[in-house]
């Protein structure tokens, strides 16, 4: 029975290390670098930005690209898939001829005129939106983005821009948008060193041209002027439009200083080709309303005309009237290729309304 007992008791333990031997486990399986391994799923890695197709016209596709910010832009596609034109923000249908079919837009710098608290002209550059003009399949019609535009089907001018200041004009023709007509920002040769400079703003209507003048390249006065008229090679006389629209006329240096506001119009006419005189006024502009002017301590200008000097420092007792009386036998050069009548004589009219054909000697100026 002991014996018995013995041989039931070693079969047990035989058992029980049978049963650790089975639990022992292998080393685990090494994973190569890049693997994901047996345990992790295999995923594709996102585009970067989500993507989606949009039909404008049912005549070509777009591409749409969505940014996390919100900000997006759209690319046109040909039949093959290829890109037409450039990254558009946006797409407007415009539909009013054969060719301007679409707008499509972009951000871009625009000049721009603005007016201070005193009603004078400045210009700022600033963020602004610019348009191609595009025809039903997506192609542009002209080589050029629009700050402002304006299409008018059966006219002689079909599409008006206005772009970097200048002004542009097309017709629609045989399949074509054709130019018309060109007035690009321009720079001229005044001589001396000076140039004359020109460009035309957007205002939201239809545009207005403004003038300045640069000094060896360096700007003297800027593209804000309605007028500029150079004299005696160093002195220029400015006018502009405020922005309540009356007129404002002053006297610049060749520093770009403004040397006289006092008066609302004044000019140089010749005598001869040595000799001018100059004149000038308040008050006395037959067109135009001008701004109001102040002598040099303040106080308002009284009206009246006066003899002045080159820088408008005045050389006369005031007038009601001056009448200048010209030689229309006797011209001389003047600046562009022009010529002025010269005057021999002046009539003046007194506080008392009489008059006098005076001597204008003591007046005369050298040019």
């Amino acid at each position: 029975m002991k014996k018995l007992f013995a041989l039931i008791l070693v079969l047990l333990m035989l058992c029980a290390c049978g049963a650790e031997e089975e639990t022992v486990t292998e080393p685990p399986e090494i994973i190569e670098p890049g693997s994901n391994g047996p345990s992790e799923p295999v995923t594709e890695e996102p585009e970067e930005w989500p993507k989606v197709s949009i039909k404008n016209s049912g005549k070509f596709p777009a591409e749409e690209t969505v940014f996390e910010d919100g900000s997006k832009i759209i690319r046109i596609l040909d039949s093959e898939g290829n890109q037409i034109g450039v990254d558009y923000k946006s797409l407007r249908f415009l539909g009013e001829t054969q060719l301007c079919q679409y707008a499509g837009e972009i951000d871009g710098k625009a000049t721009r005129l603005f007016y201070d608290e005193n009603g004078d002209p400045y210009y700022e550059e600033i963020d602004a939106t610019f348009c191609y003009i595009l025809d039903g399949n997506g192609y542009p019609v002209v080589d050029r983005a629009f700050e402002s535009f304006y299409i008018a089907p059966g006219a002689d001018i079909t599409l008006r821009g206005i772009s970097e200041g200048g002004l542009y004009d097309y017709c629609e023709e045989n399949g074509k948008m054709n130019p018309v007509y060109f007035d690009e920002a321009f720079e001229e040769d005044w001589g001396s060193g000076f140039s004359h400079t020109g460009y035309f703003y957007n205002d939201g209507g239809a545009g207005s041209w403004r003038y300045g003048i640069k000094k060896n390249g360096e700007v003297l006065y800027n593209n804000i002027y309605t007028g500029i008229l150079p004299y005696f090679g160093d002195r220029f006389m400015l006018w502009t439009e405020r922005e309540n629209g009356d007129n404002k006329s002053v006297i610049g240096d060749e520093n770009g200083n403004i040397i006289c506001d006092k008066f609302q119009s004044f000019g140089w006419n010749p005598v001869s080709e040595e000799k001018c005189i100059g004149t000038a006024s308040v008050g006395k502009q037959e067109r135009g309303e001008y701004a109001p002017t102040f002598d040099e301590n303040g106080e308002p200008m009284p009206e009246g005309m006066w003899f002045i000097d080159k820088d408008g420092n005045i050389l006369s007792e005031r007038f009601e009237y001056i009448e200048l009386i010209f030689d229309g036998n006797k011209e001389v050069p003047w600046v562009l290729d022009s010529k002025l009548v010269c005057v021999k004589a002046a009539k003046v009219t007194y506080e008392n309304g009489e008059t006098e054909i005076i001597d204008i000697a003591p007046y005369l100026l050298d040019y």
